[in-house]
């Protein structure tokens, strides 16, 4: 049996198949009779190479509710564990006025530390859960429940949920834009020996690795920012935020307030350097000659010519004088120091980093 991989798309191959196997590992019953007349499932494992993943599939979906019973506090080896995840979260989160979320998040142990810990704005999703209150909603979580979260909590739980794609694009919408995503998953790279069969769960529907994870979350707008290796790394605590890469209208939006920001500089304006990146400006930017004079370049072959799509003229360093500009965006910031031994003193020499800087610090005074 060979199926394409959710994570790469890579072929995976099957490694294990087993029959009449309970599909939760952790759904109690109150009689013998009840248990041994329980609902049994056959299931197979398939392992990707390529990105160290593997898919579980079943044929009985898994269902839970409050005979599941997961909890594992009556240790203290387990409660110094979560006092763990709570100093990771003070860390990572140290406003008690976050707006933080735990999706599976069991009977509430973590949320009722972070409670006693200071902070105020915490709310659980677990339909396992025996409570049903403010604190803890007795259901599964979507993406439709929270907006503009600041920290999204899935301990174990994205093993567990079968479009997981879908699911953490949801995930990244609910967050606000300096969300974060602390993920606790067991550890595939750890599970290659003999005994680590024993903690593929068949309630999953999948197990991550450190890079079938980061895959993942690159796919879905996220990227992890750091793992903490637990239980000598047979789990893992991944934490991750909204990507800042390319997504949605983010570079529309990015460009948009780079050129409103260019246009409040003193005119008249002109870019020196007229290869790639000083084109690529005027393009991108739709910088037509309203807005930018000329384009400055020290190679003669290039003076006296005009770059699309606005004809603007190159001109050489000495037409500075007649121009006599009041803004010179330099297309490449390493030419910053070579530019300013060149003109007079009384323009204003910037790079693209300069300008949104100098835009964000008035915002700032501004609020």
């Amino acid at each position: 049996m060979h199926l394409s991989c959710n994570i790469c798309g890579g072929i995976t191959e099957s490694f294990m198949h087993l029959d009449n196997i309970p599909p939760l590992q952790n759904r109690f019953y109150e009689t013998v009779e009840k248990a041994q007349g329980g609902a049994v499932t056959d299931v197979e494992y398939m392992y990707c190479r390529s990105c160290d993943y593997i898919m579980i599939h079943k044929e009985l979906s898994t269902k839970f509710d409050p005979a599941y019973d997961n909890s594992d506090t009556a240790s203290p080896i387990m409660v110094s564990r979560y006092l763990d995840v709570v100093s990771s979260i003070k860390k990572n989160c140290p406003n008690v006025n976050e707006k933080i979320v735990e999706v599976g998040c069991g009977r509430g142990e973590l949320l009722h530390m972070l409670k006693e810990s200071g902070y105020e704005n915490l709310k659980g999703y677990d339909p396992a859960s025996p409570e049903n209150n403010t604190l803890i909603s007795q259901m599964y979580w979507s993406p439709t429940e929270d907006s503009d979260v600041d920290c999204l909590i899935m301990r174990h739980t994205i093993e567990e949920i079968p479009n997981i794609k879908d699911f953490l694009k949801g995930c990244v919408k609910s967050l606000n834009v300096k969300g974060k995503v602390y993920c606790e998953i067991t550890n595939v790279a750890e599970l290659k020996n003999i005994s680590g069969i024993f903690s593929m769960y068949p309630e999953c529907h999948q197990l991550f690795s450190s890079l079938s994870l980061s895959k993942l979350f690159s796919h879905c707008g996220m990227s992890v920012t750091s793992i903490e290796n637990i239980d000598n790394g047979m789990r893992l605590g991944v934490w991750g935020k909204k990507d800042s890469l390319p997504y949605g209208n983010l570079v529309a939006c990015e460009m948009k307030k780079l050129k409103c920001s260019l246009e409040k500089c003193p005119k008249p304006i002109i870019i020196w350097g007229a290869a790639g990146r000083g084109g690529n400006l005027l393009a991108f930017l739709k910088l037509d000659l309203s807005i930018v004079a000329f384009v400055v370049d020290i190679n003669k072959e290039k003076q006296g010519k005009f770059i699309p799509p606005f004809g603007t003229k190159v001109v050489s360093p000495e037409d500075i004088k007649w121009i006599n500009p009041k803004t010179i965006l330099v297309a490449n910031k390493k030419y910053i120091s070579e530019v300013n031994g060149m003109v007079p003193s009384n323009c204003s020499v910037l790079d693209i980093s300069s300008i949104f800087n100098k835009e964000l610090n008035n915002e700032k005074r501004s609020n």
